[in-house]
């Protein structure tokens, strides 16, 4: 049975973020410069509650996260330099680590990997979009009391309710699952051995543990620098849209970097257990 230890691997996504923070700042600067200009589109045009206009204007931050992000897998795996911008930045000697695996990934090639990895992660942003338009818009059915009324409740309804409500939560727990399906895929896995690995049911549960440790803390902290920023540029409405466009894309950046090392290490664990290694 497929498992990770969730404390673990997210201590080593802060621990490695942290001991190559200069490298990996210099190559996340297109990330965040692109992120902030795509932001700022989005309040330009007043996009901000059309959430498949947002998300279509956002596609170049995306596709430039993808390409950072599948990169960081290929570093801690094999440590491959990470190619940005048509370069491809060579770490300092003071970054020096031990990579996951020193290998060769099998069948696919480094090019593969990574275009693999990139259509993956910008395959699940388009299902996402998708997944919060449905669920604005049964969220605007619900809060619509004629239409509730016209519904008469009935045991059969109730079941119905059950039922789409097993279905949503059984998808909600697969769309976790492919979330990370990028970085096994960067890692040079199948998707088929990928979907065979994490079918246990506790999967999902260990991966939002695993989210939840990377993503609070950082959260919080920006989101207290979000409110400073509003009270101290209060109507300057400039100045607060560029520094609260800035403190998001840093915030995104660095939350999807740690929990990106933090799964990298969780999938090559779970196909390759610690047991197994010693033997």
């Amino acid at each position: 049975m497929a498992s990770f230890d969730f404390v673990d691997v997210a201590a080593k996504g802060y621990e490695f973020c942290w001991k190559q923070r200069g490298y990996l700042a210099r190559l996340a600067f297109p990330v965040v410069f692109v992120k902030i200009a795509c932001l700022l589109t989005v309040v330009l045009l007043h996009a901000q509650d059309n959430i498949l206009r947002k998300e279509l204007l956002l596609m170049p931050a995306y596709f430039v996260e993808a390409v950072f992000l599948c990169g960081l897998v290929r570093y801690i795996l094999y440590k491959e330099p990470i190619a940005m911008i048509g370069c491809m930045a060579k770490p300092s000697k003071d970054n020096d680590f031990s990579p996951l695996r020193t290998t060769s990934q099998g069948s696919w090639n480094r090019n593969q990997c990574l275009q693999a990895g990139i259509v993956f992660f910008l395959l699940f942003k388009i299902i996402s979009a998708v997944w919060q338009w449905i669920n604005t818009a049964v969220q605007s059915i619900e809060n619509n009391p004629e239409i509730i009324q016209s519904v008469p409740p009935t045991g059969f309804n109730a079941m119905l309710a059950l039922l789409i409500l097993g279905v949503l939560v059984w998808f909600l727990l697969w769309l976790v699952r492919f979330a990370w399906l990028f970085v096994s895929v960067a890692q040079g896995y199948s998707v088929k051995a990928y979907v065979q690995i994490v079918r246990d049911f506790k999967i999902p549960l260990f991966i939002i543990a695993t989210m939840l440790l990377c993503f609070v803390p950082f959260s919080v902290l920006f989101e207290n620098l979000k409110t400073g920023v509003i009270s101290v540029f209060e109507g300057q409405n400039a100045l607060q849209i560029l520094s609260l466009s800035t403190l998001e894309a840093l915030d995104e950046t660095l939350i999807m970097a740690i929990c990106t090392i933090a799964m990298a290490h969780a999938i090559h664990e779970m196909f390759h257990p610690p047991k197994a290694k010693e033997k």
